[in-house]
């Protein structure tokens, strides 16, 4: 089951100046696809934020609604230029309806298709992929800034076939992928050395481990107190993750991010360990059988006050659900 997330946010430059949030995110799944997609405004065009808004939704219904086509099509080079074509023609559209001209909308283009065993990634421009395969975090593509530091490739710069990217791959062992704004970027990718933070990583498990409305909790508190404090830039990103794999996400955790995940205070390693036993106890007990409050006191032989302690930090970071009073897991097999 691949679960879809995405955030943006206007940057504090933008705010000063007033101008509209250009980073924008879209995600659909249907007919068994999921697609994420994510676009920058260009800074110097008057519209680019509906450019962007354009763009992520006419590649992601593409494709959602034709990926099967363009998987099983031999000639990568085709595929490029039939998605261009389709994102292009969206912003002519666009353009004709808000009288401007094509200029007017650029940006740059993410997007992240997963259907089956296969995936198709789509970039052009100045965001980042990652992704994380076998529990380790990669770079899956890098920014494409052009000749300049501060110049990137749009969807309609004259070039923009040559620097479309297109990938294709097995999901085997594959968490997921995570698109990033450069405004984004500023917090998780050193562009010197070409390496990515562990926090992005940290996103992504949790993306997996925790339930919708926590994620989005989540990412909403990190964008507004940490990202979007590090750059001026408007910052976004659009996240799909394997739900499937939430077993060995979590084995894969070190310590201290389990310590975190249950907040644990890690200062006396003797009582963390052993709270950390705990709270895997009552997980495994839910999951072997969801139950009530007394259920689950006398199964486990906790007092309940303790143990609805316990719980309530379980439903607080979305690890468990209480539906009128069931304690049930939010995954199976933790």
């Amino acid at each position: 089951m691949w679960k879809t997330a995405e955030y943006a946010i206007m940057g504090r430059g933008h705010e000063r100046t007033q101008v509209p949030c250009q980073d924008k995110t879209y995600s659909v799944s249907r007919n068994g696809t999921a697609v994420v997609a994510l676009a920058d405004g260009a800074g110097s065009a008057s519209l680019s934020h509906l450019g962007a808004e354009t763009a992520t939704q006419a590649i992601a219904h593409e494709l959602v609604d034709h990926f099967d086509e363009l998987i099983l099509n031999p000639d990568g080079q085709a595929v490029k230029e039939r998605l261009l074509k389709v994102s292009v023609d969206a912003l002519n559209e666009t353009a004709s309806e808000n009288q401007c001209s094509l200029q007017d909308l650029a940006c740059t283009l993410l997007a992240a298709a997963i259907k089956d065993n296969i995936f198709l990634l789509i970039h052009l421009g100045d965001g980042i992929v990652a992704m994380e395969k076998n529990q380790e975090l990669k770079l899956a593509s890098a920014p494409d800034n052009g000749e300049y530091a501060n110049s990137t490739y749009f969807l309609t710069s004259k070039n923009a076939l040559r620097h479309l990217k297109l990938f294709k791959g097995s999901t085997q062992d594959l968490n997921g992928f995570a698109l990033m704004s450069d405004g984004t970027a500023e917090s998780f990718y050193h562009r010197k050395s070409g390496q990515l933070s562990i926090g992005v990583k940290k996103m992504m498990d949790l993306s997996v481990l925790i339930s919708d409305e926590k994620f989005d909790s989540f990412l909403d508190a990190s964008f507004k107190q940490v990202i979007r404090a590090n750059t001026q830039d408007d910052c976004s990103i659009a996240l799909i993750t394997n739900q499937a794999l939430a077993p060995k996400t979590y084995q894969s955790l070190d310590r201290l991010a389990k310590y975190d995940l249950f907040e644990i205070n890690p200062n006396n390693p003797a009582i963390a360990a052993k709270r950390l036993k705990k709270f895997e106890r009552i997980l495994a007990e839910i999951e072997r059988c969801p139950n009530r409050l007394h259920a689950v006191s006398k199964q486990l032989h906790i007092r309940r006050k303790y143990l609805k302690r316990d719980l309530d930090v379980l439903v607080g970071n979305g690890l468990v659900v209480n539906q009128k009073g069931l304690y049930q897991m939010h995954l199976q097999q933790l």
